[in-house]
């Protein structure tokens, strides 16, 4: 008997049926691929603006932090160009200010004490403790007297001298002694004549001899 079935029959009188329901069938997933597609690359181009709108306010924000001390800065701080504090930030200073923003100030000047203790030599500690004094309590003469102590460690640069003039002018300027500010100011100019406040420095100076302040000349603080 022969039979019906050819063997060599081509394949496509054999799956001729399964393909016409595949291509039937991609006439209607190629263009929902279509959208779907679409609408992810949608998404994710949102989702990647997000990302970049949001790095781009934390570098932002990182950036304007470093340039003013501390996330503050007073009237001649800001005059003289928000200048940044001189010294590298340490694990103790940033564990001091985390207890100073938690309203523990005693305990954050006790840390910043002890780092003065291990090593008395090093500014760092002193003008941390001074900028937890005054931004954080409020409390200038406490912050002015820790600005003094730091003139007192051994490694001070000249950066960090004029910084404390600066420092100190303000906050005598600000309560209202003038002629100690004067006398911060004189310093600075006389003793770092090649620091980049000196010109601010002496121009403020001329201000206050103008506005009848009492600028005369004192013994340095």
């Amino acid at each position: 008997m022969t039979s019906n079935t050819n063997p060599l029959r081509p394949l496509k009188d054999v799956d001729a049926t399964e393909r016409a329901r595949m291509i039937h069938a991609s006439a209607w997933l190629l263009p929902a691929l279509l959208v779907i597609g679409a609408f992810a690359a949608r998404i994710a181009g949102w989702v990647a603006g997000v990302l970049v709108v949001l790095g781009g306010a934390f570098f932002f924000y990182g950036v304007l932090y470093a340039g003013v001390i501390g996330g503050a800065a007073g009237f001649l701080g800001s005059l003289y160009g928000g200048s940044r504090q001189p010294v590298e930030s340490q694990p103790a200073y940033s564990r001091a200010r985390a207890l100073a923003r938690r309203g523990q100030h005693d305990d954050a000047l006790k840390v910043l004490e002890g780092e003065v203790a291990l090593d008395p030599g090093n500014p760092g500690p002193y003008l941390a403790a001074a900028a937890i004094a005054w931004e954080e309590m409020g409390d200038r003469e406490l912050a002015a007297s820790w600005y003094r102590r730091a003139r007192g460690a051994e490694r001070i640069t000249d950066e960090i001298g004029a910084y404390l003039c600066v420092r100190l002018a303000d906050i005598y300027e600000t309560d209202g002694e003038t002629r100690r500010a004067a006398s911060e100011l004189r310093r600075l100019i006389e003793s770092y004549p090649g620091s980049r406040y000196v010109g601010h420095a002496g121009k403020r100076l001329q201000e206050l001899k103008s506005e009848g302040g009492e600028v005369r000349r004192e013994g340095q603080v």
